[in-house]
């Protein structure tokens, strides 16, 4: 009967250990059966370390620590190294999961050195495994990469193939985060060698995405779909649809990178409905999110806006979700001590008051008087107390409200940050179309009133610098819609001469602002200018341009009309201006930022702090530094613009845009 009941308990373990990854949940419950029939330390021990195991996979480190321990107190009553040996292995996993990755490597290391002292090299590859990842997770990826290696040694030593996947796998991504591409992607081949020999298709899979990852950081992009897109087919194959979404994300992220924004799109939406089938939100997100800057990428801005609208909403879903969690966790806690310290209180009360009524028995009447005394003065404090209490409690959930608001908000902005960013053009269209030239750029705050454009139409290159009404939210907002207009102006109506331009952008922003029931009188203060083969032309609304010849020492100024992109009641039509521009020429466009900036020192060097910089200042900085390049009169502004500053806050954005004319 015993060698039955042994039976049946070493097979509900067996079945516990190959459940264990796919459904851990009845892994505990097989593994609590056999608990109830081990007749054997062994069986014991075995149960709670897969018990142990079950719940790391689950992510219940807490439950997890509390198996293993069992496990190292047994196998310290048994004196089993081999036991003991396992035992610190899996409180170095615990330790980790719960944060604490030191005390991890302490147990790993007392676990690594058991075994080292009995022989036992079959384990000890996953030992110097956990090191290894440890090592990693703290940053410390030179030390990672020398256990990993040993890892994969150890591997090779005793033929563990799937051992050494997992070793070069691991290598390849370590060296991916060093940035040694060329190393991360021979780890990478190795792994998928072995791995294609094992016929393991989901680590295949896994492998082929590796080498995508790092395929495209070296910009062999075409490669890098196709391995992206092998790893699709696998997991197809797999029917593994977690795997699979993540697998078309990525391949949509990489698309989006590469500007191929219709593909992205097309890649990201199979993933989008995959992951809110199975309602997994923070993947979810971060889908939305690409697929706004891909629908930016193609100009359709309300499709932007609307995914990027569900991406804050999941987003702000998601961290009220986690904040209600950790909230009502440490309410719980704060209320279990506070009762458990009133109850030791009382206790202690109860045992001091019946030890007095004992001992002074002739005089009840004076301690019953003082004992009413002492209870008044109790209420009086428990009362106060309890006041403190409920203040404590109401300027927490009001500092926790404070929080959340403050964290959605700098959410917010930040996402407006990075859609604003991909509206201005980039640094390679700037070079490519303008040629030898700088943009000193610097906003107020996270987001900006100003901006800069770029658009090119058939053989004319098309340039500006914008000031939108405000600065921050605010005039992010403004220079969204005036950007808007402008890419209207020019490849809805097809115009290319910057008063016309001017014209009929000034038309669309005051009809989007007059769709509104209140008034707006927001707008833009613009410097535009088309170079193209009728030469260079100049059209501003509030705003100057400024050229310097190559052989004077001279500043010119072409002022623009005095009049702003949006509503005036003296509104003319803007007036088209010819540069005569030479070769080697310079011109400069600027918003006012930098002009009124306040700072400055007087002539002994002491800071003032209290006046502006000024335009004349700027004319006279910008025409002292033109034997210098563009890269440095670019440097110069800038350490300029800080020196002047000092401690102040900035006023205002800042945006100047330099040109050294070629043609």
């Amino acid at each position: 009967m015993t060698n039955i009941a042994l039976a049946n308990t070493d097979t509900l373990l067996v079945k516990a250990d190959l459940l264990i990854y796919d459904d851990p949940k009845k892994a505990i419950a097989l593994c609590n059966k056999a608990l109830n029939t081990a007749s054997t330390n062994l069986q014991v021990f075995n149960a709670h370390y897969t018990l142990g195991d079950a719940y790391f996979i689950m992510g219940e480190f807490d439950l997890s620590l509390v198996n293993y321990d069992m496990c190292h107190k047994m196998a310290m009553k048994m004196n089993d190294k081999f036991l003991l040996s396992k035992s610190y292995n899996g409180l170095g996993l615990a330790y980790e999961g719960n944060g604490d990755i030191h005390k991890g490597l302490e147990n790993y290391f007392k676990s690594l050195k058991i075994k080292e002292e009995i022989g036992d090299k079959k384990n000890m590859s996953s030992v110097v495994n956990n090191i290894a990842v440890a090592y990693y997770n703290l940053n410390r990826v030179d030390e990672a990469i020398v256990y990993m290696r040993k890892c994969a040694d150890l591997d090779k030593e005793i033929k563990d193939s799937v051992g050494m996947g997992y070793s070069y796998s691991n290598l390849g991504a370590f060296y991916y985060e060093k940035e040694l591409t060329d190393s991360a992607l021979y780890y990478h081949n190795l792994a998928l060698e072995i791995r294609l020999a094992l016929n393991n298709p989901y680590e295949i899979a896994h492998t082929y995405n590796n080498i995508a990852n790092v395929l495209e950081e070296i910009k062999h992009i075409d490669e890098s779909i196709a391995y992206y897109k092998k790893a699709i087919e696998i997991k197809k194959e797999l029917n593994n649809v977690y795997e699979l979404a993540i697998s078309y994300q990525n391949l949509g992220k990489s698309l989006f990178r590469n500007q191929r924004h219709q593909q992205a799109l097309d890649v990201l939406y199979i993933a989008e409905e995959i992951f809110d089938s199975l309602d997994v939100k923070s993947h979810l997100k971060d889908n939305y999110y690409t697929q706004a800057l891909a629908y930016n990428g193609i100009y359709r801005y309300d499709s932007a806006f609307a995914y990027l609208l569900r991406a804050y909403r999941l987003n702000t879903l998601l961290f009220n979700e986690a904040k209600s969690a950790q909230i009502e966790e440490m309410i719980v806690k704060f209320e279990t001590e506070k009762t458990e310290k009133e109850n030791e209180e009382l206790k202690a009360k109860r045992a001091e008051d019946s030890l007095i009524l004992e001992q002074t028995s002739k005089r009840n009447l004076v301690l019953i008087g003082a004992l009413i005394f002492v209870i008044l003065i109790v209420m009086m404090i428990l009362m106060r107390l309890n006041t403190n209490r409920k203040n404590t409690k109401m300027l927490r959930g009001l500092y926790h409200e404070l929080e959340e608001k403050n964290k959605n908000i700098l959410d917010s902005i930040n996402y407006a940050k990075r859609i604003q960013n991909a509206i201005l053009p980039s640094t390679l269209a700037i070079s490519q179309s303008l040629g030898d030239s700088f943009i000193f750029y610097k906003p107020k705050d996270v987001v900006a009133g100003d901006f800069y454009w770029l658009e090119k139409k058939a053989d004319v290159i098309l340039f500006a610098v914008a000031d939108c009404t405000g600065h921050g939210v605010p005039g992010a907002m403004v220079s969204v819609v005036c950007n808007n207009a402008l890419n209207r102006a020019v490849r809805e109506y097809g115009l290319i001469t910057p008063s016309e331009i001017l014209d009929k952008t000034r038309q669309i922003v005051v009809d989007e602002f007059e769709k509104s029931d209140q008034k707006v009188r927001d707008g833009m203060d613009i410097s535009l200018i088309s170079i193209g083969k009728n030469g260079i032309q100049f059209s501003g609304a509030n705003r100057s341009l400024w050229y310097i010849k190559k052989d004077e020492n001279l500043l010119h100024e072409i002022k623009g009309d005095k009049q702003p992109i949006g509503k005036f009641e003296h509104q003319t039509s803007f007036r088209n201006h010819i540069i005569p521009i030479s070769a080697a020429d310079t011109i400069y466009l600027t918003t006012d930022g930098f002009a009124d900036q306040f700072g400055g020192m007087d002539l002994k060097g002491n800071r003032i702090n209290g006046k502006k910089f000024k335009a004349g200042n700027l004319k006279n900085l910008i025409l002292s530094m033109q034997d210098k390049s563009m890269n440095e009169q670019n440097l110069i502004l800038k350490q300029e613009f800080v020196s002047w500053k000092g401690e102040l806050e900035q006023v205002d954005d800042v945006c100047i845009a330099g040109i050294r004319v070629t043609l």
